[in-house]
């Protein structure tokens, strides 16, 4: 049937209650437009003026599977209120799949096979419906997945490579890889070292081997071979830095050091003092041992020497002495054990214990000193017990006994000085030589001075005495003090060149005038001053002996032996310095031109006969006059040279 007939009868079908309202009434006296149809659209709109059903024109597309999404070319088509089933008015031909109404829209979409939210760098063309299809997204991901197989792995990072898989870099250059992918063999970080074999996971580490053929830890010998190995090295090799040593002999495991080992004969342990070189390992071999310390060799119970205490009178009492010998037991003179009482003579056997005496050697019945404890000899020695004798002050001479004061007499004239010496001597009062019972000497080094005068004391013999009287030790030979006058006092009474004081100006630089400070010196009677002073003291300049006499000058500048009016008061010498000269009667009028320096009254002298007329008035001159002018007289007409009255005054001048 054509489908244009369909439409038609699917059409009357349609609820009337969707065609227009019934038009507005008819004026009868008007001509209304046709509606054949009446189905309220005037038959020039109407598509279809004769069907009720049908009254617009439509475009519309087929809509084979009903999803509300048409496909294939537009028709344009008479219809009514509603589109036919089948068809679709709106969406144009937007189904890519019209056999299929779970799908109807053409759309871009994304990979993203792992669902990871994150898409490949591609797209393509799908017919999908409401969903999206797992395993895809709309648009692309901010980040792209660099492996879309796996949900962990989706960003690209720098790392390290690593073919094999060992966990260590293949070299310490970074690259791009898709991290946590199963694909991607990398490392993030070189902490396990660059593997020396990225081919192989078994070899990974290069490391520097020594050759250890027995296999006991110390290398054979210290040059190392680079090797590329895995978790274990090949036998009879060592990784360098592990080895505990060199060994010394690399075919024996046992040994592998050259020690110094020292013979142990009673194998005590402990060895004598024989040495040997021996190659050992962890065990010294028997007859061996590291130490030398062994005193005895021979006998095993001794090893190092022992303390033993002396007895040398062989009393059995040791005295506190003691010595380190090396013997199992006390040798011949010594003890085991320290005695409690020590031995008080270990020369004799018969002298041991100790008592309470008076010791008088010298048997005069004095003792050497309060009682004491003595080493008694039973057969010899015999102490003072039963008294308490006087104290002796030398017990080994029954004459000398007791201690006697005694002035020391150093001249030997029988009179002592003051200074006191103690004597051992005996009861008679006679002082022994070189000491004396007096204390008056002045001068114990010289016999011939002995007892102190009163007198003025002349050391010089300048006849001026030192100070006043005093006490004077009198040399009988030698020192003749001056005790019948009272004499000057000397200044300085241990030269007799000098002996007054005098005050003198002081003349520091020598030139024989002093300043205005004085000084008190020790000298004689002589006018003349000592060196470096002065009777005078108008020196101007004590620091200058070019200088020492101030005197008055003034200035001439220009050096035409007139000086300026002003004063001054220099410090000189034998020259006047430059520009200066002593004050001249006549002031220097202009000292700045030398050919001119008096001041004098001028008249003017117009006819130049020499004698002016008129008022006079004061001029700088020198030794000539000024042409036109005159020093004196009274010219009558001073404009005929040939008519004067006075004579004229001429003035010259050395």
């Amino acid at each position: 049937m054509p489908k244009y007939l369909i439409f038609f009868i699917l059409a009357i079908a349609c609820d009337k209650a969707a065609k227009p309202s019934a038009p507005a009434p008819i004026n009868p006296i008007q001509k209304q437009p046709a509606d054949r149809d009446s189905d309220n659209v005037l038959d020039a709109d109407d598509c279809a003026p004769d069907d009720p059903t049908l009254y617009q024109f439509k475009s519309i597309w087929v809509d084979s599977d009903n999803d509300g999404y048409g496909s294939g070319q537009e028709q344009r088509t008479c219809i009514g209120t509603k589109v036919p089933r089948g068809y679709v008015a709106a969406g144009a031909s937007t189904d890519c799949d019209d056999q299929n109404g779970e799908i109807y829209r053409q759309i871009n979409l994304w990979t993203d096979a792992d669902s990871d939210g994150r898409s490949l760098n591609q797209s393509r063309s799908f017919c999908i419906g409401r969903d999206i299809p797992r395993g895809y997204l709309i648009g692309p991901s901010a980040t792209i997945d660099c492996d879309d197989t796996n949900a962990l792995a989706f960003e690209t990072q720098l790392a390290y490579a690593d073919a094999d898989q060992d966990g260590r870099a293949d070299s310490s250059e970074k690259q791009p890889f898709c991290m946590e992918s199963k694909a991607s063999h990398y490392v993030k970080s070189l902490e396990n070292g660059i593997d020396c074999d990225p081919k192989n996971v078994d070899i990974f580490n290069s490391v520097e081997l020594l050759i250890d053929a027995d296999g006991d830890s110390y290398a054979d010998k210290s040059e190392a071979q680079s090797s590329c190995v895995g978790n274990s090295i090949p036998q009879g090799m060592i990784i360098k830095g592990q080895e505990k040593g060199l060994d010394a002999d690399d075919k024996n495991k046992s040994c592998w050091t050259i020690k110094r080992l020292y013979r142990d004969e009673d194998l005590d342990g402990v060895g004598g003092k024989e040495a040997k070189e021996i190659c050992t390992g962890a065990q010294i071999p028997t007859g061996f041992s590291l130490s030398k310390d062994d005193c005895n060799d021979k006998d095993r119970f001794v090893v190092s020497p022992k303390k033993y205490y002396v007895d040398a009178d062989e009393d059995g009492i040791s005295t506190s002495t003691s010595s380190e010998i090396c013997a199992r037991s006390a040798p011949k003179g010594y003890t085991e054990e320290l005695s409690s009482t020590a031995d008080c003579d270990d020369q004799n056997p018969n002298a041991q214990l100790i008592q309470t005496g008076f010791i008088d050697q010298d048997n005069d019945g004095y003792a050497k000193s309060s009682p004491s404890l003595v080493c008694f000899d039973k057969l010899v020695y015999k102490p003072i017990l039963a008294m308490q004798p006087g104290l002796d002050c030398d017990d080994s001479n029954p004459t000398r006994y007791k201690v006697h004061a005694f002035a020391v007499d150093a001249d030997r004239d029988g009179r002592g000085s003051r200074k006191v010496a103690h004597l051992c001597t005996n009861e008679a009062l006679d002082a022994p030589f070189g000491y004396a019972l007096t204390t008056d000497d002045c001068d114990d080094e010289n016999p011939t001075a002995q007892l102190e005068q009163l007198g003025f004391i002349d050391q010089d013999n300048d006849n001026y005495a030192a100070d006043s009287p005093s006490l004077v030790c009198f040399d009988s030979l030698v020192h003749k003090p001056a005790i019948a006058f009272i004499p000057r006092l000397d200044c300085d009474d241990s030269n007799a060149q000098i002996y007054n004081w005098r005050n003198f100006a002081i003349d520091t630089d020598g030139d024989g005038r002093g300043s205005k400070s004085n000084a008190r010196i020790c000298t004689d009677d002589k006018p003349e001053a000592p060196a470096g002073y002065s009777i005078s003291d108008d020196d101007c300049d004590d620091n200058d002996s070019g200088r020492w006499k101030l005197t008055e000058l003034a200035k001439d500048l220009d050096q035409d032996g007139f000086s300026q009016s002003e004063r001054t008061s220099l410090c000189l010498g034998q020259d006047l310095p430059t520009s200066f000269i002593k004050p001249t009667q006549i002031a220097d009028c202009d000292d700045q031109n030398k050919k001119i320096w008096r001041l004098m009254p001028t008249y003017k002298d117009s006819d130049l006969d020499g004698v002016g007329a008129g008022l006079s008035f004061f001029q700088c001159i020198g030794r000539e006059i000024p042409l036109g002018y005159s020093l004196g007289a009274y010219d009558p007409d001073d404009n005929n040279r040939s008519i004067t009255e006075d004579e004229t005054l001429t003035l010259l001048f050395e």
